[in-house]
Parts: C-alpha cells; sequence; structure tokens
C-alpha cells in the first residue's frame, strides 16, 4: 500500500511494507516516519508522542494512515500463511540470482563517443483497439475498486495504440515501442523479442524495447483487473489443487496474441521506413519544477 511517507529501509528480518517497516521476529517494531522522526507504532510511548506532537488534523489524518497500514499488512500476512504456496511461486532469491531474460539483446559491448556514419530513424504507429470491443467484454485497467464490479470497456474516446522508433547511427540499430496499456509481462516482452530474433539478426538491431504508457483507460494487459468474484475463488482452487484446477488466466489471451503481433510487425514496418536524418540534442535543468512530497528518512 503506498502512501505520501517513507519508511527507513531496514536489512533481514524487517520487511518493508509501504511506509511502514514491520519486523517479523517478533512483532515489536513497526517503524514509521512521522513528522520528521522515526517512531515505532507498537510502541505506547511513540504513539502518546506522536499525538502530542500532532499539530491539526493533517497530521491526525497522516497518523491513523500509518497504522491503517499496520492492520492491512498484519492481515495479509494472517491470511498468506494460511494460504498455501502456489506450486510454481519461485523464490524471491533464486530468481534474483537466476534471472535470465530470454532472447534479450546487450547492444553492443564497446561505448562510441561520436556518432557513425550517418542517422537513420523509422517511425510506425498502428491501432490494437480490438474490432470486437462493442460485441465482447474487455476489462480496463487501473485501480483496485475497478474490480468491483469490473471495469468493462464501453466507449473510445482515443484509440490505443502502438508507436515504434528505429533509430540507427549507421552501424547499429535499435527499437523502441511503447503500447498504450498500463503494461506489459516480461513474459510477453520475451515473446516479441523471439519473433524478432531473426529479423534483428538480418538487419543488426542490437536492442529491443519494449515498454508501456502506464495508461489507466486501456484493455487489460497484465490481468489484475477481472472481476475479483471470478479470479479469487480460481487462484486459490489453483493453489490448493494445482494439478486439477488451471492458474487464473484473467488477460484475454487472443487480445494478448493479436497485441504481442502488433509489436512485432510495428517493429518490422519501423525499420523499412528508416529515412537518413541529423540528431539534435539539448538538455534544461528543470529541478526547480521536481519535487517529492514524501518525508523521507535522514
Amino acid at each position: 500500500m503506498n502512501t505520501p511517507y517513507a519508511a527507513q529501509v531496514r536489512p533481514h528480518p524487517v520487511a518493508q511494507k509501504g511506509s511502514v517497516t514491520v519486523n517479523r521476529r517478533p512483532l515489536t517494531r513497526a517503524v514509521a516516519r512521522f513528522l520528521g522522526r522515526e517512531i515505532n507504532l507498537l510502541s505506547p510511548v511513540d504513539a502518546a508522542a506522536s499525538l502530542f506532537r500532532m499539530r491539526g488534523k493533517g497530521d491526525f489524518a497522516h497518523l491513523l494512515l500509518l497504522y491503517w497500514e499496520l492492520f492491512l499488512t498484519g492481515l495479509a500476512g494472517g491470511i498468506m500463511k494460511l494460504m498455501p504456496a502456489a506450486p510454481d511461486l519461485q523464490n524471491h532469491d533464486d530468481y534474483v540470482a537466476n534471472y535470465d531474460s530470454a532472447g534479450f539483446l546487450p547492444g553492443m559491448e564497446t561505448f562510441h563517443t561520436a556518432p557513425g556514419p550517418g542517422w537513420q530513424l523509422g517511425f510506425d504507429k498502428r491501432s490494437v483497439l480490438p474490432g470486437d470491443w462493442r460485441d465482447k467484454d474487455y476489462y480496463l485497467a487501473g485501480y483496485l475498486f475497478q474490480n468491483r464490479p469490473a471495469n468493462v470497456l464501453e466507449e473510445v474516446i482515443d484509440d490505443m495504440t502502438v508507436r515504434t522508433v528505429v533509430l540507427g547511427d549507421g552501424r547499429n540499430m535499435a527499437s523502441f515501442t511503447v503500447i498504450d496499456a498500463i503494461g506489459i509481462s516480461g513474459a510477453d516482452v520475451e515473446a516479441i523479442r523471439r519473433e524478432l530474433a531473426g529479423f534483428a539478426a538480418q538487419n543488426n538491431i542490437v536492442s529491443i524495447n519494449v515498454a508501456g504508457t502506464h495508461s489507466h483507460s486501456s484493455i487489460d494487459t497484465i490481468g489484475l483487473w477481472a472481476p475479483l468474484s471470478s479470479v479469487l475463488p480460481s487462484a486459490v482452487r489453483h493453489n490448493l489443487l494445482p494439478r486439477r484446477s488451471p492458474a487464473p488466466q484473467a488477460a484475454d489471451a487472443a487480445f494478448l496474441e493479436k497485441l504481442r503481433a502488433a509489436v512485432v510487425d510495428s517493429v518490422k514496418a519501423a525499420y523499412a521506413r528508416r529515412e537518413p536524418g541529423t540528431l539534435l540534442h539539448a538538455s534544461q535543468d528543470v529541478s526547480d519544477l521536481l519535487g517529492d512530497k514524501r518525508a523521507r528518512p535522514s
């Protein structure tokens, strides 16, 4: 759960949950930042001191939010202890230690400090809005409360598109694709790279990048925004009976297949449309326009 306030990160066995840092063994400390100081939410002394230092309703709301997050963290932890672990769930440490992004292109070993023989750029844009969106339920990605009930696509204001730029300096090429979507899974990116592997090798494309705009008004590409009434029971059944119950597939499989194909075609089309040109660069200091309202530990 994210809040406008941050807690200090501590090493194991302390686990950070949003802005409240909870000690697992034993549960004697729940550290958070309040009014510029670190407090233990489980300490009556710290709680009383925090109440005394409050300057208004905003500080009181902040303190309540921290305790609410502590309650939710404990509730979620208790539920997870009661639930059996998913059989295909990989340990986080093992995942990080053995991570290998299939089809990843590392670029070139040499970092060039001067441009190559000549810059080339190609661009492609295409719609990925399914033609049957009026006849079929497509769930919109966004916030948790859209799941009760699920937010179904009913009207199109702006098209849902895929945009690709292929850029090269006369030596090597790189492609950059952005999808109008909440995000895209690593598995889908790997599938796209596999489809483009041969094309990339033939045309000296040394880097394939796929990202999302994080739109909260596009079709769900992750699988988190289907109706909770159907997703939760199927997830529980899969955890309890993994061999008899398939893993829930909340995202529309047919739509994802077409989306991946559209990205592949977009990269190829952008490459085919590349034209020579001049690459210009400019920079501007905008640090005075940026700010972080969260209280950071010193």
